[in-house]
């Protein structure tokens, strides 16, 4: 909760997003997560019996299994703070895309780059205390694919990352993200399913076998980032992430979710069924609930606040497509003005700067420790935008010792 009671001292809403039952397409990978827990389990074991205390907690902590009973204590804290919490049908991942396409949500805040392949149009990595992180944005993917906008596509990035390998497939031998950016760079025939029998040929490896079940299995894998079941929390309405083709429906796509019925989505949604045992577990009502007074850290102790947000769940809440404006750190001073570009450098801007030598950007980068702590206004945390400037790191020489001859010579 130390995370969550940081974004509530900038007037941050957040949401916390739950992973549901299990999806089927994730089968596999689940399974090896459950093997490598053991494994992990019974080596610490070992350890603690050879008195290397150190190891097995490190092998511990790799076989920590969050369980039902765990995200319901912490559902029932984020309640009595109002803040809103909603489990998804099926997997986290899927529900936050969904929160941050419908405008429900402005930014996703995650370690699982798996998000970017969901749609996410802005996504922050690894926040750390201070708020700073890694800022990815769906429309700068191309430059960090090293490509041009005209020749790149988010449906093109879709099929590099599932080729590449992911949750839904393993990644067919010898084939990693380089080599699957340049299969779907140089072909252009939208026929997923035949083109991938080209493999061996495009890339040259004509020991590479691409059986039908590894591409039946690739369209599988892109149909579950399409099409998985998610829970819209204004309708109150299980749904598909993007809506269905014509003629098509959950039964079509069982891989990606069963229907379940938009009442027993809605109970799950709002943590009231246990998602392993499908048992109630609580009877929380929206409609009938009486939130906490807002307050701020100082009323209690422990520095918890309670939020005076709206809650997703009233209904006269209203999604937003822009990100609200934050506090400036510096409280006491006057926020300044957000530019019209948002102090982000344009494409063109980027490109130059990545072309520069290393000798000449050493050179022609200024040095400003005082710019981070003056300019924190905008949307967004300062350490979480692409700096305007930039510290060089000086490389410091050392001088060669001399040796006991040189020493005598000299």
């Amino acid at each position: 909760m130390k995370q969550v009671n940081q974004l509530l001292s900038y007037d941050i809403k957040p949401i916390l997003v739950f992973d549901g039952c299990h999806l089927p397409s994730k089968a596999i990978t689940e399974k090896k997560r459950r093997e490598n827990r053991e494994k992990n389990r019974k080596k610490a074991k070992e350890l603690l019996r050879e008195g290397k205390a150190k190891e097995a907690r490190e092998c511990f902590q790799r076989c920590v299994d969050i369980t039902s009973e765990m995200a319901a204590d912490t559902i029932r804290a984020c309640r009595a703070r109002n803040i809103d919490v909603i489990v998804a049908p099926y997997e986290a991942d899927s529900q936050l895309a969904y929160l941050n396409l419908s405008g429900v949500a402005q930014l996703i805040i995650t370690e699982d780059s798996d998000l970017i392949l969901f749609g996410c149009k802005k996504i922050l990595f690894k926040m750390d205390n201070n708020g700073g992180g890694i800022l990815v944005e769906q429309e700068q993917l191309h430059i960090s694919m090293n490509m041009p906008r005209d020749k790149f596509t988010f449906d093109k990035f879709v099929n590099m990352c599932i080729l590449s390998g992911c949750d839904y497939l393993p990644s067919l031998h010898g084939i990693g993200l380089a080599k699957a950016c340049k299969f779907f760079t140089i072909t252009t025939n939208p026929d997923i399913h035949n083109v991938l029998c080209k493999l061996p040929s495009y890339l040259k490896m004509p020991h590479l076998e691409v059986t039908k079940e590894y591409r039946d299995g690739f369209m599988q894998a892109k149909n579950t980032f399409l099409y998985q079941l998610v829970f819209d929390p204004l309708e109150r309405i299980l749904r598909p992430l993007q809506e269905y083709p014509e003629g098509k429906g959950p039964e079509d796509y069982p891989y990606a979710g069963k229907f379940v019925g938009h009442e027993r989505a809605l109970q799950i949604a709002l943590g009231n069924v246990n998602v392993q045992t499908g048992e109630k577990v609580d009877d929380f009502c929206p409609e009938t609930y009486v939130p906490p007074e807002p307050k701020s850290s100082g009323w209690d102790k422990r520095g918890d606040i309670c939020t005076a947000h709206r809650s997703i769940w009233s209904r006269d809440f209203t999604p937003s497509k822009a990100l609200p404006p934050v506090p400036s750190i510096l409280g006491s001073e006057k926020q300044k003005p957000v530019p019209d570009d948002d102090g982000f450098p344009t494409e063109d801007e980027l490109q130059d700067l990545y072309a520069l030598p290393a000798k000449r950007l050493k050179e022609e980068a200024p040095v400003d420790s005082n710019s981070a702590d003056e300019d924190m206004d905008g949307t967004l945390p300062r350490q979480c935008q692409v700096p305007q400037v930039m510290k060089m790191k000086r490389k410091v020489r050392k001088k060669k010792s001399l040796n006991p001859k040189q020493q005598m010579r000299k």
